[in-house]
């Protein structure tokens, strides 16, 4: 499984991500990003929680890859990392863990979603 990082980790990791962004693309170009990330933010987890509950394995972890993958330029490594053990023990574990780390990784997404609105925006 994948070491998660400290919520402080993430945090700075997002910080530092967000300061480069800044410099590379413009406060605009981070807007564009932003709003790549809002279509992220409304289908995917939705796709994640109607794969688990279908008890689909394959949709489970393609649907924890894609969110992974939508958050990664963002630097929210907590995010990411749970996301990863998720993609990777949807194909082997219980559902009952697999229900245990969807649901610590969408406390996850939630408290990182918060962090982008009220820090990135």
């Amino acid at each position: 499984m994948t070491s998660i990082p400290s919520i402080s980790e993430s945090d700075a990791a997002m910080e530092a991500e967000r300061a480069m962004l800044v410099s590379l693309l413009g406060p605009s170009g981070v807007g564009d990003i932003l709003e790549a990330v809002d279509s992220t933010l409304v289908t995917d987890p939705a796709a994640l929680a109607n794969a688990i509950a279908q008890r689909e394995r394959i949709a489970t972890s393609r649907c924890a890859h894609r969110i992974k993958g939508g958050f990664s330029s963002l630097g929210a490594k907590r995010l990411c990392a749970m996301l990863a053990n998720l993609e990777k023990e949807a194909h082997t574990s219980s559902w009952t863990e697999v229900e245990a780390m969807h649901a610590e990784a969408m406390a996850e997404f939630d408290r990182v979603v918060n962090r982008l609105n009220t820090t990135w925006r």
